[in-house]
């Protein structure tokens, strides 16, 4: 791997494995050379950094040496593309906008949405400054690898977004040293032996954070076939939508209610005692609560739904609509599944954070950490400021 800028930003997506590429620099030096690395491991609790059955000693030896916390918390909904860009941006979806994991829903028959692909670039899809827009905007060199929410960003010099359809999406210089190199994901450790070979291990802070956790689960709610028991929705002979009143889309541990007339109080009433009353739904959260959970208003985003179902411990939402029960019990058949979009309510989501290397104390333990903090603090270390972050910096973990 090749750096020679003075200050460098990447963002890197683990899943198991790290994907990387090699990234070039630019040719400020306008101040001494800093690195800022933000390394998340997609769907690890929180609870697992210190579980001596999970391996990841290099991992817990960089917390030791640095600074973590207890726990981090997530936004709501729990899912991956919108936890990564609050990463980024120091803001909940209730104003970076994105919802979903690369999708889109379209509105078609009201509000009643259709679903579509992931394919947007991410002007289309995050409505606030990221930290990376802020380091281009300050000539910093800004990379990543596999970060949701990124396809065709022009503030990333090198790119490879999280996408349906990454490869066509990868920046031109990036390819070809990927193409050269045969680089294509490596350990936490190799970064940062690599960063030793290079010699610009003593100017880089690491953060290494996730996204969300998971919760096992061993019933699972189907709450369009719920619409359809009380003629609120109807499917044609393939199990899709054709017609009706209300619609869910579902996240795992919770899901949005889109109704053909939001304004039709007695709709919405009698969806929510339906819910309220059906096995396995912790909450009916209703527009009036949004801000509370940091989801943005479908007045606003019309991706948000016009209701927000949330699941019990135990218990996922399906989106299928077309099946024999509304409520599955997977552990008759010896299934149990893991989900993420849970509320921010249950522990079982709190997520990953560590902070290790130039800037950072030794020995700082923190309780909880907000995921909207983890992008002002990155800009401090960068010597940015990032005004539109409502997460803070946190200034006991920094030298």
């Amino acid at each position: 791997m090749n750096f020679i800028s003075s200050r460098f930003l990447i963002a890197v997506l683990l899943c198991f494995l790290m994907i990387s590429g090699t990234v070039r620099g630019s040719d400020i030096i306008d101040q001494p050379d800093r690195y800022v690395i933000i390394i998340s491991i997609d769907g690890f609790p929180a609870d697992a950094l210190w579980n001596i059955e999970v391996p990841i000693p290099f991992i817990r030896s960089m917390a030791l040496n640095g600074a973590w916390a207890q726990a981090m918390i997530p936004s709501n909904p729990t899912v991956t593309w919108p936890n990564h860009t609050s990463l980024v941006t120091g803001v909940h979806p209730e104003k970076h906008s994105l919802l979903f994991n690369a999708k889109i829903l379209t509105p078609e028959k009201g509000r009643i949405p259709v679903s579509r692909d992931g394919r947007r670039d991410k002007a289309d899809l995050v409505a606030v400054p990221t930290l990376y827009d802020i380091a281009y905007s300050a000539g910093l060199r800004t990379a990543e690898v596999n970060w949701p929410g990124t396809r065709n960003a022009p503030t990333l010099h090198d790119s490879f977004p999280d996408t349906p359809d990454n490869v066509t999406h990868i920046t031109p210089r990036l390819r070809n040293e990927l193409i050269e190199l045969g680089l294509a994901d490596a350990h936490v450790k190799m970064l940062v032996e690599t960063l030793k070979e290079e010699g610009i291990y003593d100017q880089t802070t690491i953060f290494i954070v996730s996204d969300h956790g998971f919760i096992n689960t061993e019933k699972t709610v189907l709450p369009n076939v719920i619409l359809q028991n009380h003629n609120l929705q109807e499917v044609d002979e393939e199990g899709l939508f054709s017609g009706g009143r209300a619609q869910a889309q579902t996240l795992g541990g919770s899901a949005m209610i889109y109704l053909d007339n939001p304004e039709d109080e007695d709709l919405q009433q009698e969806i929510i005692r339906i819910f309220s009353e059906t096995e396995g739904i912790y909450k009916v959260i209703e527009p009036a609560d949004y801000p509370a959970y940091g989801l943005p208003l479908p007045k606003n985003n019309e991706q948000m739904g016009d209701l927000f179902i949330a699941a019990e411990y135990g218990y996922a939402l399906n989106g299928s609509m077309r099946a024999h029960q509304s409520i599955v019990n997977t552990l008759e058949y010896g299934l149990t599944y893991g989900h993420h979009g849970f509320l921010t309510d249950h522990k079982q989501m709190e997520t990953l954070f560590v902070a290790y290397g130039k800037g950072i104390k030794k020995g700082v333990v923190l309780d909880t950490v907000d995921n909207r903090s983890v992008a002002p603090t990155a800009a401090k270390l960068l010597g940015l400021d990032f005004d539109t972050a409502d997460g803070t910096i946190l200034e006991e973990i920094l030298k």
